[in-house]
């Protein structure tokens, strides 16, 4: 008698189990239904807006995960004129946005993990504090755009104009920086650890303060650049004679 009310309840607790994951699995899937039809309602609207050039372009917080935005022009010819795109705390990982036109737009606080932005126009974009880990940016126009105390770890930005750029306090962990233009460009306070730097133009850069243990410097182009007893060298690197530093 013990025996069959103990099967009773195993058999119990098994079912409750399976409808318990069963319920678990379902929801997970119709939050993902949910996400991705989300997605394609908002990548409906900013290409709506994108049709037009004058039109306000408010896209603060928006949802465009995997979203494909490629070749979009979303940019605009003076920072924070109307109708300058803003992205501010979007949601665009893993989204495509290769080719697309960002020209001063509004990036803060973005998500672009994993994105590609093969041959993006970013030149004067604001990309302060934004998540770029792992992204896509091979041959991409960041002149003059601000990447201050962004994550961009692992990010390929191979061949990538950064002349200009405000890169300070960012952390480009094993980033592949390879041909890239960094011509007065400022680094000062970044961690490029294990970054690949073979070919890039450094000069002018600012360095101080900057991590470069275990990076590749091979070929690179460090004329008159700026750096002082903070900067880590990688190992066995015969630094510049001496650092060029206006006063």
């Amino acid at each position: 008698m013990a025996r069959d009310v103990l099967v009773a309840l195993l058999a119990v607790g098994v079912t409750f189990t399976l409808d318990s994951r069963i319920a678990t699995r379902q929801e997970q899937a119709d939050e993902r239904r949910a996400a991705q039809q989300e997605a394609l309602e908002n990548l409906r609207f900013v290409r709506d807006r994108a049709g037009d050039p004058v039109s306000i372009k408010p896209f603060n917080g928006i949802r465009l995960h995997e979203a494909n935005l490629s070749g979009l022009a979303l940019g605009c010819e003076e920072p924070q004129a109307p109708n300058c795109a803003s992205f501010v705390g979007a949601d665009m990982r893993s989204a495509d946005l290769s080719f697309v036109n960002l020209t001063n737009a509004e990036l803060t606080h973005s998500n672009l993990s994993g994105a590609r932005l093969l041959g993006a126009q970013l030149a004067g974009a604001d990309i302060n504090d934004a998540e770029l880990d792992g992204a896509n940016l091979l041959g991409a126009d960041l002149t003059g755009a601000n990447l201050h105390d962004s994550e961009l770890h692992d990010t390929d930005l191979f061949s990538a104009e950064l002349s200009g750029a405000q890169i300070s306090f960012a952390h480009l962990h094993n980033a592949s920086l390879r041909d890239a233009n960094l011509f007065d460009s400022d680094l000062s306070y970044s961690s490029l650890f294990g970054a690949d730097l073979t070919g890039a133009n450094l000069t002018n850069a600012v360095l101080t303060n900057v991590n470069l243990t275990e990076a590749n410097l091979t070929g690179a182009v460090l004329t008159d650049v700026c750096f002082d007893d903070k900067t880590t060298w990688p190992s066995g690197y015969r630094r510049p004679a001496t650092p060029s530093c206006e006063t």
